[in-house]
């Protein structure tokens, strides 16, 4: 069995005991966040804007998978709108009124959805 002491008069390492303490429930958090699944976001759409009412309507209200889907559907509306953004400059003139109104819809649902509301 092999052991180390600390020789007297020099401080305690914290800091590197620290560091790995928090790498290893890094590395813990980082296992099981990708070991869950992030739940489908679904909704329905009125007059080509995403009904917020509608938005994780599939889970049981209060559950965990609806909250997580509606935590899920924030990032999901930003990163379309993000992503169309980007399209419909890349197309520039070019872009066609499908392209527009995409983004128009995920853009809108992403600036006004709240899933706390």
């Amino acid at each position: 069995m092999h052991r180390e002491t600390i020789p007297r008069g020099r401080p305690f390492p914290l800091v590197p005991i620290l560091v790995i303490i928090w790498a290893c429930a890094a590395a813990a958090g980082d296992r099981i966040r990708h070991e869950r699944a992030e739940p489908p976001v679904s909704w329905e759409t009125r007059d080509g804007r995403i009904d917020h009412g509608s938005v994780c309507r599939d889970y049981r209200r209060g559950s965990i998978e609806y909250r997580d889907c509606r935590v899920h559907a924030v990032e999901l509306f930003e990163t379309r709108c993000r992503e169309h953004t980007a399209r419909l400059r890349d197309a520039g003139r070019q872009a066609g009124p499908a392209l527009r109104r995409r983004r128009e819809m995920y853009c809108s649902a992403a600036a006004g959805y709240r899933p706390l509301d």
